[in-house]
């Protein structure tokens, strides 16, 4: 299964601190709903992956800035799950991450094998 999403939210921004202990910030809930979407209509395979022997990231930035690569992994593995594709991430038996410059607006790629 092959998907294109938006750059997911950085680890260092996921979570915020409020009274009542650590949520998942609004620009992590807004990418996550995006994402929910676009991995829900774009998979032609309703059933739950039982095993997945790679899953292939790829991050696109246009921009000049650093970007760590290891950066949005967790809320994507996370935004796969809910959306039913897999049942836990703990399935993974490889993960393959690459980083690329790009011309166009900063995507991702995701590929489930």
């Amino acid at each position: 299964m092959k998907f294109l999403l938006s750059i997911p939210t950085g680890v260092n921004a996921l979570y915020k601190q409020g009274k009542r202990g650590w949520y998942k910030s609004a620009k992590a809930v807004a990418w996550q709903e995006e994402a929910l979407w676009t991995l829900k209509l774009s998979s032609k395979e309703r059933k739950t992956l039982k095993k997945v022997s790679v899953a292939e990231i790829t991050w696109y930035f246009s921009d000049k800035r650093k970007h760590d690569i290891d950066a949005g992994i967790k809320i994507l593995l996370d935004t796969i799950v809910k959306a039913g594709l897999v049942e836990d991430d703990d399935v993974f038996t490889e993960l393959h991450v690459y980083k690329e410059k790009t011309s166009k607006k900063n995507y991702c790629t995701l590929n489930l094998y």
